[in-house]
């Protein structure tokens, strides 16, 4: 095989709690984090050059060594042991600095095609290990579903799985992972879950208990990068949603909603006033792959 496609799936937080921070700076979290459908599609080919190259139809991703994918490339040979070149062309659907793990589900695409590639050269537990060298949420992207990611995000606990229907909406202006945890203050925060009951809540498939404990520890000190967060959540409510919050670092906000016919209304409404509104589901898959030759 020379060639391999890839479907990355995005993720949500259902939860984000900050239980305290470690000596390298690193937040110590308790979170259930979940996959979607909406998903980046990647196309790998190997090269006959010994160069990494990253092609686009998105012009708000970098295509260069900045990229996740071209650094999870290179990381992958580097572990290997190889000097093998590939061409990686990235199909944007999910959206930028929006919280949902893009650039994490890119590079955990390109890992598992690289692996696929080479035989499965590495298991799962070690791409996921080398994943977490690209970045916290990597490891989840590769690993997917309804989980309970504990320690900087890497320790995981499988849940039962999860059937919701979700409008993801994010304004224009994202916010990155470091800035929103750079203004995070522990003695401030208002709106830190309680990871461990959202749990049992989905364990015993109580739907209302879930909405009830799904939260955000993040959401105040976003809300001050972009505060219409906040009425986008509001908005949410009023429309049908059951449970309307920000998702990761934001500055997405995901509602639930339980009706088809207010889904699709709250989808015409938002989408008349930002270009990224998605209608999607949650999913057991995070990693889709199709070799092509």
């Amino acid at each position: 095989m020379d060639s391999i496609n890839v479907i990355a799936r995005a993720k949500v937080n259902l939860s984000l709690e900050v239980k305290g921070k470690r000596d390298d700076g690193y937040h110590l979290l308790s979170m259930v984090m979940q996959s979607i459908e909406l998903a980046d599609k990647l196309f790998v080919k190997k090269s006959k050059t010994n160069c990494i190259t990253i092609t686009s139809d998105s012009k708000t991703i970098p295509c260069d060594e900045r990229n996740t994918a071209y650094k999870a490339a290179l990381l992958f040979n580097q572990k290997a042991g190889l000097k093998d070149g590939y061409d990686i062309f990235i199909q944007k659907n999910i959206p930028s600095g929006a919280g949902m793990g893009g650039g994490s589900a890119d590079a955990a695409g390109v890992l598992i095609a690289l692996n696929r590639f080479n035989s499965n050269v590495f298991s799962e537990k070690e791409l996921m290990q080398l994943g977490l060298k690209l970045g916290a949420d990597v490891p989840f992207c590769i690993a997917g579903g309804t989980k309970l990611a504990e320690g900087i995000g890497e320790e995981f606990t499988e849940l039962k799985s999860l059937d919701f229907k979700l409008l993801i909406v994010k304004p224009a202006k994202g916010i990155s992972t470091a800035e929103a945890f750079r203004r995070l203050r522990f003695e401030l925060i208002t709106h830190n879950p309680n990871t461990k009951k959202l749990v049992n809540a989905i364990n015993q498939n109580d739907k209302y208990a879930i909405y009830k404990y799904m939260d955000n520890a993040l959401y105040d000190f976003s809300l001050e990068l972009v505060p219409e967060m906040e009425t986008i959540v509001k908005d949410l409510e009023k429309l049908g949603s059951q449970k309307a919050m920000m998702t990761g670092s934001g500055s997405t906000v995901i509602g639930i909603f339980e009706n088809d016919e207010e889904l699709k209304m709250a989808y015409d409404y938002f989408s008349k006033l930002y270009k990224d509104v998605y209608i999607t589901k949650t999913t057991t898959e995070a990693i889709t792959v199709d070799i092509i030759n």
